[in-house]
């Protein structure tokens, strides 16, 4: 899944489908790099479907 760009304070809901969840399961969530600019908060949406929420917390400079 791709963060989108967002600007500080924002926040995004991403749907991520993943075969087999279930409503009542645990899900998990991280990224592939080392960053403290976002929070990443996770549930199980729906059968088949986990909800990412990424939120900004710090602003990035390039």
């Amino acid at each position: 899944m791709d963060v989108p760009s967002l600007g500080p304070g924002a926040t995004a809901n991403i749907d991520v489908t993943v075969p087999g969840a279930r409503l009542g399961d645990f899900a998990e969530v991280s990224l592939d790099t080392s960053s403290i600019a976002f929070v990443l908060d996770r549930h199980v949406w729906s059968n088949h479907r986990v909800r990412v929420t990424a939120r900004v917390v710090k602003r990035l400079v390039p």
